[in-house]
C-alpha cells in the first residue's frame, strides 16, 4: 500500500488494513517522500517491527533522499527515471516476499 504523501497514516489504519488484508497475507507499506517537507513514516516502522510476519516496509524515503534527479521541480512526483527505480524497488519486494524472504 503506498499512500501519497498527502494524508498522514496512523498506527491505527494500519491496523484497521491488517484486519482488511487479514492473517494470511502480507501488508506491505511504502514509506512516502517529498523533498520539501519530510513526511512521518514512525507508525509504518513501529507497525513493521511489532508484526515483522505480516507488514513489509518498502523504505522509499530512505532511496528516494538524496536523488533529486528522480523528482520534478516539486520535489514529489517522479520523473522516468525515478519511475523506474521506485517499480523496480517494490517488484524487487514483492517477488521476495512470495518467495519467503524479506529481500
Amino acid at each position: 500500500m503506498a499512500l501519497g504523501t498527502n494524508i498522514a497514516i496512523s498506527s491505527r489504519d494500519i491496523g484497521q488494513m491488517l484486519r482488511a488484508v487479514g492473517r494470511r497475507r502480507t501488508l506491505m507499506l511504502v514509506t512516502p517522500f517529498r523533498e520539501w517537507h519530510p513526511f512521518h513514516t514512525k507508525p509504518m516502522r513501529r507497525v513493521a517491527r511489532r508484526h515483522p510476519k505480516r507488514v513489509k516496509l518498502i523504505d522509499w524515503s530512505a532511496r528516494a533522499t538524496g536523488n533529486r534527479q528522480w523528482f520534478w521541480s516539486d520535489g514529489t512526483h517522479l520523473r522516468p527515471d525515478g519511475i523506474g527505480v521506485y517499480t523496480r524497488m517494490l517488484k524487487r519486494a514483492a517477488w521476495s516476499r512470495q518467495r519467503g524472504r524479506f529481500g
